[in-house]
């Protein structure tokens, strides 16, 4: 993986150098060509469940079909939201795995829609992971303030989850982007906006670092580009009027500082009570906000009389904004539905299809990654006498280091099955020297 990290570090000072000489930022690029963002949130079929659960194919492929039919080059779907259904937790709010189905469903998701040469944003969570469902929907359901707080309860999904996702899919011909959470601002205590959503915050430092550590992660296993999904340009613009930028790079390095942990570009969403503010990117264009990456519009209003599908779209890209995603398919929520939108998008696709128009030309290296095995596992988890380590099969050998949650090491093994009766109650880290791969296990 040393190849990857030294790839990102000289990919974030190519673009930091040019800032400085004054390219236009809000030009977005992917795998080295220019990209228009223009499409549809898709955001879930079953809240939370689509992946690991509940997949749906024949749906999904559907709206895929309907997608590509319309000129449609983006969409953008919810992976675990609230936290119901994936990850897999403990009673201590620490990751421990995945559903066996995670990422077959994943797989033929981005798969399928590079078929059909449509971009993919995976959004990982959502502000919803805040929220309690769990009188409603399991115990999972929400309330997900240690994963935020606790930063080593942020390194178990991390170590369990994102890494393996991250290496599976870096080279996706199709997946845009991770966005890391949607709308994080909701959950986070120093909103000031006073729209109450979630059952109970968290500071704006911890979510910071949630942000970056994934962000980080991502960058270190993968060339895949990071994105948050901000719920306005009141938290991202340097306007009077604005709360600053919640997510720019020196936002990211406070807390995280390291240059992978810096975000590749911006993401803010667009409803009517933004006008009040004057949070509107309708009206000022990009440079008016002071932003020093692209930025899109990853979630606007389908049915709004405000701004009809067909005047969002040229606003936008009057604005010099990188494109528009409008919410959502379905439309269960009243703003707006697949058929509100659909004849325009086709419509600004036929009038802009250069701008617009993309086609998948890479090959599907990553199914090498899919084909062979890299997740780890260790189980049972939590340990109370022995635990067992899975690594993939393409390594002869396997030494590991076991680390307690003060980086002290307490143990170094070739076995994969150990015992820990002798060991304190806590949370460790296995690393696999072979492979740099960590693992987390929970002693209870």
């Amino acid at each position: 993986m040393e190849k990857k990290k030294s790839i990102n570090l000289l990919l974030i000072a190519f673009l930091l150098g040019a800032h400085t000489y004054g390219v236009c930022q809000e030009k977005l690029f992917f795998r080295g060509d220019s990209i228009y963002i223009h499409g549809i949130n898709i955001p879930w079929r079953d809240f939370a469940k689509d992946f690991g659960e509940n997949y749906n194919t024949a749906y999904f492929e559907n709206v895929l079909n309907q997608c590509a039919s319309n000129g449609v080059n983006t969409v953008r779907v919810w992976v675990h939201a609230d936290g119901r259904s994936s990850p897999e937790f403990n009673a201590n709010d620490q990751v421990v795995g995945l559903s066996p189905t995670f990422f077959s469903d994943l797989d033929h998701f981005l798969d399928y829609a590079e078929q059909k040469n449509i971009l993919v944003i995976l959004c990982l969570w959502s502000f919803d992971m805040l929220k309690d469902y769990t009188n409603v929907a399991g115990v999972y359901a929400g309330m997900h303030h240690t994963l935020i707080n606790d930063s080593l309860a942020t390194l178990s999904y991390i170590h369990q989850v994102l890494e393996p996702l991250a290496i599976r899919y870096s080279d996706q011909c199709n997946l845009l982007a991770i966005d890391v959470i949607n709308e994080p601002e909701w959950g986070i205590t120093e909103n000031t906006f006073n729209i109450n959503t979630v059952d109970s915050t968290v500071s704006k430092k911890h979510m910071q670092r949630f942000v970056a550590m994934q962000t980080k992660a991502i960058h270190d296993h993968s060339d895949l580009l990071v994105t948050v999904g901000s719920a306005s340009l009141g938290w991202m613009s340097t306007q009077s009027n604005a709360q600053g930028n919640w997510w720019s790079d020196s936002a990211m390095l406070n807390v995280i500082n390291h240059p992978n942990a810096c975000l590749d570009f911006y993401q803010i969403h667009y409803w009517s009570w933004m006008g009040l503010f004057g949070f509107d990117p309708y009206i000022y264009d990009f440079d008016f906000w002071g932003l020093d990456k692209p930025t899109f519009i990853g979630e606007t209003p389908a049915n709004s009389s405000l701004y009809p599908p067909l005047a969002t779209l040229n606003a936008a890209k009057e604005n010099n904004w990188s494109g528009v995603l409008f919410w959502s398919y379905d439309g269960n929520d009243g703003f707006g539905s697949w058929n509100d939108c659909s004849d325009d998008l086709l419509s600004f696709y036929q009038d802009n299809s250069l701008l617009t128009q993309y086609e998948s030309s890479c090959n599907l290296t990553s199914q090498n990654n899919k084909t062979t095995d890299l997740i780890y596992s260790v189980y049972p988890n939590p340990a109370y006498s022995f635990i067992h380590i899975k690594t993939p099969p393409i390594f002869q050998e396997s030494n590991f280091e076991i680390y307690n949650d003060m980086g002290q090491l307490m143990l170094k093994t070739s076995s994969t099955n150990i015992d820990v009766s002798g060991m304190e109650n806590g949370l460790y880290l296995i690393k696999h020297l072979e492979s740099k791969k960590r693992s987390v296990f929970i002693k209870n």
